[in-house]
């Protein structure tokens, strides 16, 4: 039997199909659709989101999807609140990956202006830790544990963004030398 190699027609007609099933799918999961899409397909992410696209309902379902997990994730993080404060840490200063842990899993509190992870400089000192990177409440970091097998202690920054509220107890256990 000789494997035959998928025609242009072909393909669009089965990513259209995908993206069809991956959207149907995502509402009635709550999930995104574009993940969907992915495991179906197999295809990078860039060639599922132009199939996705064309779809006008694919955007409303990833919101739809994207405020259920958040409902969810606030709802671990003021569960793991009410046994001591949590801080939402991030790889570099400016990251967009956000992760909850309790303040008490961040060890060796520092100033620093070289964050984990790519050593990227920041333009001034943040405060910094170290957690294991399979101990987070809710959220992701830019790690991958791709450079060997974990938990692994990474570094992360904690700033006043996100952390409004316990910052101050932030600092206050820097000065103590936590």
């Amino acid at each position: 039997m000789t494997d035959r190699i998928e025609g242009r027609r072909e393909r669009t007609a089965r990513l259209t199909a995908a993206a069809e099933t991956a959207v149907a799918k995502a509402r009635a999961e709550g999930i995104s659709p574009f993940e969907v899409m992915r495991e179906l397909t197999g295809e990078p992410a860039a060639v599922c989101h132009g199939y996705l696209m064309s779809r006008p309902d694919a955007l409303e379902v990833q919101q739809l999807a994207q405020e259920a997990k958040e409902r969810a994730e606030e709802a671990l993080i003021k569960a793991a609140a009410a046994a001591g404060p949590v801080v939402r840490v991030r790889r570099q200063w400016n990251d967009y990956r956000l992760a909850a842990y309790p303040l008490s899993e961040v060890e060796e509190l520092h100033w620093s202006n070289i964050s984990g992870g790519i050593q990227a400089t920041a333009p001034r000192s943040f405060v910094h830790g170290y957690v294991w990177c399979d101990r987070m409440i809710a959220g992701e970091l830019a790690h991958s544990c791709a450079h060997g097998r974990g938990p692994h202690r990474i570094k992360v920054c904690i700033t006043k963004k996100h952390n409004e509220t316990v910052f101050p107890l932030v600092l206050e256990t820097l000065a103590h030398g936590r």
